[in-house]
This record gives C-alpha cells, sequence and structure tokens, in this order.
C-alpha cells in the first residue's frame, strides 16, 4: 500500500522522484518501499537494524549525528524518528537546498501533548515549524490525524512549488481522507500513464 506520506510527492512531482526516508524500520513498515516499484530512488535511514533490506540503500546511522554527503539528492524527506525532539534534530541536519529537497513529511506527534502530557509542542511541533517557515516552506497539510483523530505530522512544500498546490491545504484532515485526495490527484496525473 502507498502511504499518504509518498504519494504526495508522487501526486504533485508526476514522475520518478529521489527520496531520503528516516526511520524507515523494516521495508514492511516504510511508507517509502512501495516507491522503489515506481521506480523511484532513495535512501532508507535507521539506528536499528532490520531485515530484508539487502542489496538496498539501506543505512544503519544515527540521523542526528551524520554529514548526510553520501546522499546527492532527495527530492522528498520523509522523518518518522524515535524520542521527543529527534525528529527537530534530524530536520535541522539535512541540508535541504543542497538535496534539492520539494517536499517533507515530517511526525511531531502533538497529540502526546494533550494526551500523554509530554511536550511535544515545544519540542517538535513548534520548533519544526519555525525552522521551515523561517526557510521559506509552506505548511500544505497542517496537523494530520490519524484513524483515532490524534494529531501526528505535517506535510510541506517548497516555496517554488506552492502555487500549484495550495489549493490542496487543509488542517486536522484524517490521513485517509487525505489520501484519497491525493490519490485521485495521482490518478489524473500523467504519472501512471
Amino acid at each position: 500500500m502507498i502511504h499518504n506520506q509518498s504519494i504526495l510527492p508522487m501526486a504533485l512531482l508526476g514522475r520518478p522522484f529521489t527520496f531520503l526516508d528516516i526511520g524507515c524500520s523494516s521495508p514492511k513498515e516504510s511508507c517509502c518501499y512501495p516507491l522503489l516499484e515506481l521506480e523511484c530512488e532513495g535512501h532508507f535511514i535507521d539506528i536499528n537494524h532490520f531485515d530484508g533490506w539487502d542489496g538496498l540503500n539501506f543505512h544503519q546511522i544515527d540521523a542526528t549525528k551524520t554529514d548526510w554527503n553520501f546522499v546527492k539528492e532527495a527530492e522528498f524527506l520523509q522523518i518518522d524518528v524515535e524520542g521527543i525532539g529527534k525528529r527537530f534534530e534530524v530536520l535541522k541536519s539535512v541540508p535541504l537546498d543542497k538535496l534539492d529537497t520539494k517536499i517533507i513529511a515530517v511526525e511531531h506527534d502533538g497529540y502526546r501533548t494533550k494526551k500523554h502530557n509530554v511536550d511535544f509542542d515545544s519540542t517538535e511541533r513548534i520548533p519544526q515549524r519555525e525552522y521551515l517557515t523561517k526557510l521559506g516552506w509552506n505548511l500544505l497539510y497542517k496537523d494530520v490525524t490519524d484513524k483515532f483523530g490524534n494529531d501526528y505530522e505535517d506535510y510541506w512544500v517548497r516555496d517554488d512549488i506552492w502555487e500549484d498546490c495550495k489549493h490542496l491545504y487543509s488542517e486536522n484532515e484524517l490521513n485517509t481522507n487525505i489520501y484519497e485526495k491525493l490519490n485521485k490527484l495521482w490518478e489524473e496525473n500523467t504519472y501512471q500513464h
């Protein structure tokens, strides 16, 4: 199954693209793994070892402590690492301009601030938004929610593609609704033809 995070660049770019999946876990759990069947190329990063990555661009590294020189391009960046403040730390470490990054999906787990009394707002959601806004990025999907209504991630687009997709903007939308909209857009796109 193609996940929201990975169908977004397919729908917006309309062609195979490069990606960087940070916090990929196993191939079965990676949102970018299905992109390989669609001629996309990228790197899979996780601090832990997972079986099934043999022969692929899997790197077992700490994403908060790498220089990213081994990645030449990543038009799509997906960040899903564990640990409070770690997502923001990883986001700041990735050279977005150098990698020609156009689209970012980054978890913030904002729902945990309310439900678990852990401040993910001041350690993840707010600093991520301030940082990317300052760099000129546009928030396309704000506080995407899971099937339980938990707001857990944001989707961002670079300023130069904002005009082409700003009509898709939404807040607190269920990921299944976003998936349906993006899937329809993708089906209308030349990518599949």
